[in-house]
């Protein structure tokens, strides 16, 4: 059956995005597991039962087990305080760009009226909130 152009791009765009979904929920669900550390026993007697030996390979094993999970952890950890850091400097420099174009427009602005003027300029270009247009407003209006 021939389909339709319209049909082919929206089953392609549903699989593209049920394929998005699945690769992000995987994503989320190995970080829960490496993040997370939960021990479930279904049987109290469980650990009566075992002989020495097997309880000696079971140690073995818990302990490599413990081993390659805090070594995951580590690693998530360091990328996270990267991440963390990459963030901060990210926020730090786009408040100081916030500072110097403040002073900017302090000083390229001689006059009152060209000030306002500025700043309703940025509001209908939607550069910056209302909110923000009002405090602005309200600071200028302030000096006189």
């Amino acid at each position: 059956k021939t389909l339709t152009l319209k049909d082919v791009k929206n089953r392609i765009h549903q699989n593209l995005t049920m394929q998005k979904q699945k690769q992000v929920y995987d994503v989320w669900m190995n970080q829960l597991k490496n993040s997370a550390f939960i021990e479930v026993t279904l049987f109290e007697d469980a650990a009566k039962n075992t002989s020495l030996v097997s309880r000696g390979i079971e140690k073995e094993k818990n302990n490599a087990k413990f081993k390659r999970k805090m070594k995951l952890r580590s690693k998530t950890d360091s990328r996270q305080r990267d991440l963390q850091k990459t963030w901060e400097e990210m926020y730090k420099s786009v408040e100081k760009s916030k500072g110097n174009s403040k002073i900017d427009e302090d000083s390229e602005f001689g006059s009152l009226e060209q000030k306002l003027k500025h700043i309703k300029q940025l509001r209908d270009q939607n550069r910056i909130s209302k909110q923000e247009y009002q405090k602005r407003k309200e600071k200028l209006l302030n000096r006189l």
